[in-house]
């Protein structure tokens, strides 16, 4: 059977890191909530209400780079993907218990 993920210790690389602002923090959560429609300016066009902004602006990019914005989101996605495969493997392994018992009859 599957190792559960919630079974693996670890400090999730998506949480907010020793020493990064909480201004930073907060916008890289909007960042990663966005889920499919991620991308820096999208998250910049939202935060700062500028949705006809071209650009991110330099201090947006730094902080990006320095926070590891893009490698948190990505093991953030890895980890809901696993979630989402272990819960279905779940449900599908209820789905053939059920089935077993009825055909024997309980």
């Amino acid at each position: 059977m599957a190792e559960s993920v919630s079974a693996v210790p670890c400090r999730c690389s998506w949480e907010r890191r020793p020493g990064e602002p909480s201004l930073w923090f907060e916008r890289f959560e909007v960042y990663r909530q966005l889920g499919t429609q991620r991308a820096m300016l999208h998250a910049y066009r939202l935060i700062s209400n500028r949705p006809d902004a071209r650009k991110v602006p330099g201090s947006w990019a730094r902080a990006v780079a320095v926070w590891e914005w893009k490698m948190r989101v990505e093991a953030w996605d890895v980890t809901e993907i696993l979630k989402a495969r272990q819960a279905e493997d779940e449900r599908r392994a209820a789905a053939r218990a059920d089935r077993l018992k009825r055909m024997r009859g309980g």
